[in-house]
């Protein structure tokens, strides 16, 4: 009796842990699922609040800082807000070697700067889209962004020491135009940027270092020759292929062949905005014989 006593409890025990381990299996894929389904709608930019953390800012009422992310997936847009702040500075090193941000990349609208190595190393990243209210990149912000084929530096104020460094996919763009804007560049922002060309609009020119086109292998273009634009950074060795006002043959010397191309154009009328905003000395809108004249003067004065 007491064998079949013993034999019926061993069976119901059997039926109770074989119930409940089939429910806390059932409740941890369930589980499972439900954690899922969070990671899976964070790329589609929904509920992406929670995987970032943030510092509140002092200088701005409900105005935050991003200064990590946490997720294991990436949106390619950056939310304007967290909870109720608005997101106006990435901070350093927020995204640094996030190699989950893939493809183009689209920044708050709110965005003022971007700190120090905020995105340095994410080499998934193909393009970038700031607004017109970003006006500081940090240093070596962008450095290692190996895959960045194109970027909008329109209305940025200032660019630190190495900022693009490296990205040596830069050729989605012909050129990027900095106008009055511009502030201030630092050291070898764009050493080794694959980036065609960088042209300044402006007569009055940005702060620069000695080497802050150093390391860069694509072009220059400044837009007269006078003591705004002098000195090594912008005429020196590190600097190549800049255009000075009236070197219209693009040799780095103003010189006599370059009165000749002038003439040139100006007998069959055939020069180019570019040229005519390289050569065109005397500023009223063509290449004439006059434009030639002080090409010459220019020549013998430096000769």
């Amino acid at each position: 009796m007491k064998k079949r006593t013993i034999l019926a409890l061993s069976v119901m025990l059997f039926v109770v842990v074989s119930i409940y381990t089939t429910v806390r299996a059932d409740q941890t894929e369930e589980q499972e699922d439900d954690d899922n389904i969070v990671f899976i709608q964070a790329p589609n930019g929904t509920d992406m609040e929670k995987y970032y953390t943030y510092e509140i800012n002092n200088d701005g009422p409900k105005t935050c800082t991003i200064t990590s992310y946490t997720g294991e997936f990436y949106s390619n847009i950056i939310p304007e807000t967290l909870e109720e702040y608005t997101v106006t500075r990435i901070g350093a090193r927020a995204f640094k070697n996030v190699n989950k941000i893939t493809g183009g990349l689209t920044l708050p609208s709110s965005l003022i700067s971007i700190g120090d190595e905020a995105f340095s190393g994410c080499t998934l990243i193909t393009s970038i889209t700031l607004s017109s209210t970003t006006k500081t990149i940090g240093n070596k912000a962008f450095e290692g962004c190996t895959a960045i084929m194109k970027i909008n530096l329109d209305n940025v104020e200032s660019i630190g020491n190495e900022a693009f460094k490296g990205c040596s996919s830069m050729t989605g763009i012909t050129s990027i135009i900095f106008t009055n804007k511009i502030r201030s560049i630092g050291s070898r922002a764009f050493e080794g940027c694959a980036l065609p060309q960088i042209e300044f609009t402006s007569p009055t020119a940005p702060q620069v270092s000695n080497d802050t086109f150093e390391g860069y292998e694509g072009k220059v273009i400044i837009p007269q020759q006078d003591s705004e634009y002098m000195g090594q950074a912008w005429v020196g060795a590190y600097v190549k292929g800049v255009n000075k006002i009236g070197d219209l043959d693009g040799n780095g010397v103003v010189d006599a062949n370059d009165a000749s191309l002038v003439l040139e154009r100006y007998k069959n009328e055939s020069a180019t905005k570019r040229e005519i905003q390289i050569a065109d000395i005397d500023r009223n809108g063509l290449l004439d014989a006059n434009d030639a004249s002080l090409i010459l003067e220019i020549y013998k004065t430096n000769a």
